[in-house]
């Protein structure tokens, strides 16, 4: 057996391994849920909650289950959603259980079309909306944050929000998105070069429409592409942002 084959061999043992470990996790993230209180501040609980899922999302990217990492993606984004919209819908914790069935059934059948199941995340983040595409927000500001994902509804998307450029890189690497807005300066990886890597990543997502809102005409465009746009932040930025995604 050459070094190739034993290496194929022990990430697929791995794999299996995570799975078969899965259900403990999954108990307790239920656990959590079930012992949420129904007020807006940010209790012990809720950290814990929002930990749990977070560690969940990085470890099954490692063993090679992306869909746990998407289902987790979602969840994060429902909860920072509701954190910029400041309210606590009163069935909160129905909509976190439905997280962990999706999971569960993902564990018990890995092999399964999953393209259904992708369908019910949107449901569960907004069950009275029928979305059919999908944004990414990468925004320091959380009130630009709020205004553009409300923008970004009402035209008929589901919005999601990363905080970070790499974790922005990683999201559109393995998640299909129609549209990203990002600021200039962000965390790690400023916005131009987000962009840059976005176009040369030969993926999903390498000819959306993306976005840059910058103070300055010089946008740090390195590749010119078609659908890279320049949004200015002193000018009517909503009227800019609504012009371009109508």
């Amino acid at each position: 057996m050459n070094d190739s084959k034993k290496m194929e061999d022990l990430l697929e043992s791995l794999r299996i391994e995570y799975l078969s470990n899965l259900p403990e996790k999954l108990d307790s993230l239920e656990s959590l849920v079930l012992n949420l209180g129904r007020d807006q501040e940010p209790t012990e609980a809720k950290k814990e909650l929002y930990r749990s899922i977070h560690s969940m999302k990085g470890s099954a990217g490692s063993y090679g289950h992306q869909f746990i990492s998407t289902v987790c993606h979602y969840w994060e984004d429902m909860i920072e959603s509701m954190r910029l919209q400041k309210i606590l819908q009163d069935d909160i914790t129905d909509r976190y259980l439905k997280f962990v069935d999706i999971l569960r059934t993902y564990q018990s059948n890995p092999a399964l079309d999953i393209s259904t199941l992708e369908k019910n995340l949107i449901l569960i983040t907004d069950p009275e909306k029928s979305f059919n595409k999908r944004a990414l927000i990468l925004e320091n500001s959380n009130m630009i944050s709020k205004v553009l994902a409300g923008t970004l509804n009402e035209k008929g998307y589901h919005t999601s929000f990363a905080f970070d450029g790499y974790v922005a890189i990683g999201r559109l690497v393995n998640e299909k998105f129609d549209f990203l807005v990002t600021s200039y300066q962000t965390s790690t990886i400023d916005g131009a070069s987000l962009i840059n890597s976005l176009r040369v990543i030969k993926g999903p997502n390498q000819n959306i429409p993306a976005a840059l809102i910058t103070s300055s005409d010089f946008a740090g465009f390195n590749i010119v592409h078609d659908n890279n746009h320049i949004l200015h932040k002193e000018d009517n930025l909503i009227g800019q942002f609504l012009e371009l995604i109508s």
